[in-house]
């Protein structure tokens, strides 16, 4: 079993895996509060988003969701740490299952259903912003400030290797939110438990251990069979994820899409990497107006790096219920 929670943090950035609608497993997930620090129970959550959400503009949703997120934060001293009781393996195996994470969307799961991993994490409002010398498009575009939400969260909050990733939604006037999912490394980074010691990246390398490939080929066929459309439709692979969502977001027809990000992480806002405390402590002590990355993009793989913008903090990090268990974040499947 430990062979295959280290699976779950090398897919973990591409699998959101809350929405599935395979009744197959249904009985077992109906009415299971799996993510609460104590006796499962109902969840309490804020009111629904209302039914204009999408159609108003970015601020306001910024402003919706983040009311929800930070309405009911956790004890300091009482962070839930109790990973799905159910059986995952199957579930995780299962193609039907996993690609919900690209086909579901809106901002919002559904109420009692599970997020498998990346189960818990610390969420904060922040600003993309995009400097002058940029040449992409859309929300990439030169000049632009682009409000958002940012969720940094671990694959298996009890995996020996510690696995680090994020998932950033920014926010369209009008339209539904467009999402951007990052990592260093699907194998983690050791005993190093700093969340910001490494670079991450949209384009993230292969796995190197063979059982983490084994299972990163299942993923990929569930790519390749279960997703539907074209080449334009679907990602290059479970490990190199688009952003031309991003890039067309106010474009017209006129889209520049980067084809790799980097996210430089600023040292300041990192933490001791020998730290036992809990992940989301360290992060959740991050003042609000942090530098918290330097953006960096690539019109291919091949292409010389470019320093385009910078992600700013805009609000304290919070972990919450409702950012464990409502929080969605689509992942991007459109390249072309």
């Amino acid at each position: 079993m430990s062979k295959m929670f280290s699976f779950l943090c090398v897919i973990a950035c591409f699998v959101n895996l809350a929405a599935s609608q395979h009744t197959d497993f249904e009985p077992e997930i109906q009415g299971y509060s799996f993510n609460r620090p104590g006796p499962p129970g109902p969840s309490q959550f804020p009111a629904p988003l209302p039914r204009d959400y999408e159609s108003l503009d970015c601020v306001v949703k910024q402003d919706i969701l983040w009311r929800n997120i930070a309405a009911k934060p956790y004890p300091t001293n009482a962070m839930p740490t109790i990973n799905f009781q159910v059986p995952v393996t199957n579930q995780l195996l299962n193609q039907s299952f996993i690609i919900q994470a690209f086909t579901l969307t809106g901002d919002e799961f559904p109420v009692d259903r599970p997020k498998l991993i990346h189960t818990y994490g610390s969420t904060g409002k922040v600003t993309l912003e995009i400097f002058r010398n940029s040449s992409y498009s859309g929300m990439f575009a030169a000049g632009s400030m682009n409000p958002g939400i940012i969720r940094f969260s671990l694959g298996d909050i009890t995996a020996a290797s510690f696995g680090p990733s994020f998932a950033l939604k920014l926010f369209v006037d009008h339209r539904p939110s467009v999402n951007i999912v990052a990592m260093n490394n699907p194998d983690g980074q050791g005993t190093d438990r700093n969340f910001f010691s490494k670079t991450f990246t949209n384009f993230r390398p292969a796995p190197m251990d063979a059982n983490n490939i084994k299972f990163g080929k299942i993923f990929h066929d569930a790519l390749l069979t279960k997703l539907s459309g074209g080449e334009c439709q679907r990602p290059l692979d479970e490990n190199r994820l688009p952003v031309y969502d991003v890039a067309a977001a106010y474009a017209g027809r006129r889209v520049n899409a980067p084809t790799v990000l980097k996210f430089i992480p600023n040292p300041a806002v990192g933490s001791d990497p020998s730290s036992q405390a809990d992940f989301r402590l360290n992060l959740n002590r991050i003042r609000p107006e942090s530098l918290l990355y330097t953006v960096a993009a690539k019109a291919t793989e091949n292409s010389r790096e470019e320093i385009i913008g910078r992600i700013w903090l805009r609000s304290p990090l919070v972990s919450s219920e409702y950012q464990d268990k409502r929080l969605l974040f689509q992942h991007p499947r459109m390249r072309c």
